[in-house]
């Protein structure tokens, strides 16, 4: 039995944190930045689908790296519709990929819900410039999310300069 909306209640969704990538820009390898609230693939979804159905439409599949994850089960219905989400071992740990209708597909860098939120603007901003190629691993570690050597993650995240990959630190 699906929940029941209480005349004047207020929903309780948030919007997601998503930066995307302008509109008819080239294709670089990320889409966008999403900065989820927790490791709750399928609760944040919610919030993603949400936000990206105008420009990209409803994802039919989600494919992520369980790494950054707390357990998924291999489908879920999300606003309203089957989803099938994929744990693919390849995939760099801290992207997301929604595959949609007429084959469409959206990369997005995924900053670890803990980071500090003007570490996690400033990389929100940097994964979404038009015709970047940078890798997210590069994005993450340029603003202190990574460690540029080990690819570990470190605790909440330095400020970068500007938001862009080898600007340095604060």
């Amino acid at each position: 039995m699906k929940d029941q909306k209480i005349p004047g209640q207020r929903e309780n969704r948030q919007r997601a944190r998503l930066c995307l990538r302008p509109f008819g820009s080239a294709h670089g390898q990320l889409g966008g930045g999403w900065w989820p609230r927790s490791t709750d693939l399928v609760t944040e979804l919610e919030t993603l689908a949400a936000a990206i159905r105008s420009r990209f439409g409803s994802p039919g599949q989600v494919h992520y790296h369980a790494s950054m994850w707390a357990p998924v089960p291999p489908q879920a219905d999300v606003d309203g519709q089957n989803v099938r989400l994929v744990d693919v071992r390849s995939l760099d740990s801290h992207t997301v990929v929604l595959l949609g209708a007429s084959a469409r597909r959206l990369r997005l860098l995924v900053v670890p819900p803990t980071v500090h939120r003007g570490t996690a603007h400033a990389v929100l901003r940097a994964s979404a410039v038009a015709n970047h190629t940078t890798s997210a691993e590069d994005i993450l570690a340029s603003n202190g999310v990574l460690d540029s050597d080990s690819g570990e993650a470190l605790t909440a995240g330095r400020h970068s300069v500007n938001g862009m990959p080898g600007t340095g630190h604060r």
